[in-house]
């Protein structure tokens, strides 16, 4: 114990115990003998009762494979840390290595008068491992979580969970939904069309992107896409079809179910663009710019985002 640093032996000792708390594979009626062993403050035998368990136990490894009952807790979170906002799956030589964990948001083993605190945030599930209670995060931003929680970002984790939930169910839903066949066309046409091409361009006069996009970058990209291909594009709907009004409806429903999860435009016309996209080419490497193209049309014609519309 003299080897110890006074000053950070607490916080080590504490850690300890924290992780005891959060170890799924220690019985709870072991975790309570440690509890109580901490609480009278006998450090050394705290020590040496924790190593003596730990010795009998046998080595776990580690495993960095990515499990498939894993993959709608990745999605929900778009593959990447709310947290730390670092990729959870990264490719070595093409296979997916695991750099996430599956973290409780309502931790296991809580002292009574946090657990009450956050109960007042949001109930404690009846299932920890419900997956309503489960959330995707770095391998570093679970460890330092479950080492200490607080309930700052106990309620910071909720309202992630709750919102990448929301978007994860939208997304799925349009996913469901077919792509209309005048909408390939369109794309086809735009994959095909040669720099030699003279596009008939539309007047800025009648532009309606301003009315309806608040950030400036995004808001230009737009325009240049819209001044460039929107009567072109709508020269070609008009040439093979007569159920525009159809199509434009159909858009229409999926932007606002988007946009109502409280995603960002840039967030909608990307998954917009992913939608037409998986449907039109099924993983081709060719047509992501048409089909963002194809989505600022339907800005222009007031398919997607209302005026006045602005989200935040």
């Amino acid at each position: 114990m003299a080897d110890l640093n006074p000053y950070t032996k607490d916080d080590v000792i504490q850690k300890l115990m924290n992780v005891v708390v959060q170890d799924t594979e220690i019985a709870q009626r072991k975790k309570e003998q440690f509890q109580n062993i901490f609480n009278l403050k006998d450090d050394a035998y705290f020590l040496y009762s924790v190593f003596m368990y730990v010795i009998q136990r046998n080595n776990k490894k580690s495993s960095d494979t990515v499990e498939y009952q894993d993959a709608p807790l990745l999605a929900e979170v778009n593959y990447e840390c709310p947290i730390k906002h670092v990729k959870l799956v990264e490719r070595v030589k093409g296979i997916p290595k695991k750099k996430y964990e599956i973290t409780r948001i309502f931790p296991d083993g809580l002292p009574q008068d946090l657990a009450n605190e956050f109960d007042a945030v949001r109930a404690k599930p009846k299932n920890l491992d419900s997956p309503t209670n489960l959330i995707a995060l770095s391998s570093e931003a679970s460890e330092e979580y479950l080492l200490k929680p607080t309930v700052e970002e106990y309620k910071n984790l909720c309202e992630i969970k709750q919102l990448s939930s929301k978007r994860y169910k939208a997304v799925n839903e349009i996913n469901r939904i077919d792509l209309e066949e005048e909408i390939r066309t369109v794309i086809d046409r735009l994959v095909s069309l040669k720099a030699s091409d003279n596009l008939p361009k539309l007047e800025y006069e009648a532009l309606r992107i301003d009315e309806k996009i608040e950030n400036v970058l995004l808001q230009n990209e737009v325009k240049n896409h819209v001044v460039q291909y929107y009567c072109y594009i709508e020269g070609v709907f008009s040439d093979i079809t007569d159920a525009f009004d159809d199509i434009a409806g159909e858009i229409k429903l999926i932007s606002r179910k988007l946009e109502r999860t409280g995603m960002s435009q840039e967030e909608v016309i990307y998954n917009l663009t992913e939608w037409i996209y998986n449907k039109s080419f099924k993983g081709a490497a060719k047509g992501k710019m048409a089909c963002m193209i194809v989505v600022c049309f339907f800005i222009q014609n007031c398919e997607v985002f209302y005026k006045n519309e602005i989200s935040k």
